[in-house]
């Protein structure tokens, strides 16, 4: 099955790879030092306020894998950055901003430090044609 097809079915791609570990190192000491600048106005604002984030985020690497999804007019919506404690859930959600169910959209994630399929997130096949929120799905059904 074609990359699009099955991001169309399925609503996302099994994980590919993507950094090197010696840029995720680089990345994360980045992230740590002084020039990484927090996101402006918004929490997703980090590909405006860090470079970097930026340069990562427009990477040929993921635009074309994003490319095959959706077509070649793609605009960068946002980029944040999330931190879990060991053991700590990410809580199932879907993000307000994607969640039509006429497509036109991707997230990208990217695990950038102690990683695996245990700790990683879960998706839900198909969430993305409901027309609703995985939080909207929840509430109907208590």
């Amino acid at each position: 099955m074609s990359i699009s097809k099955n991001f169309d079915q399925f609503g996302y791609l099994s994980p590919f790879p993507l950094l090197e570990r010696a840029e995720c190192r680089q990345l994360m000491r980045h992230i740590k030092s002084s020039h990484f600048r927090p996101p402006m106005d918004w929490y997703k604002g980090l590909a405006i306020s860090d470079p970097i984030i930026r340069e990562l985020a427009l990477d040929e690497r993921i635009c074309s894998v994003v490319r095959k999804c959706l077509g070649n007019s793609i605009d960068l919506w946002g980029a944040n950055l999330v931190t879990r404690k060991p053991g700590q859930s990410h809580p199932w959600h879907s993000d307000f901003e994607s969640s039509s169910p006429k497509g036109g959209f991707a997230s990208v994630w990217i695990g950038l430090q102690n990683v695996s399929s245990r700790t990683s997130f879960s998706l839900i096949a198909g969430s993305h044609l409901t027309g609703r929120t995985v939080q909207e799905t929840r509430h109907a059904h208590d």
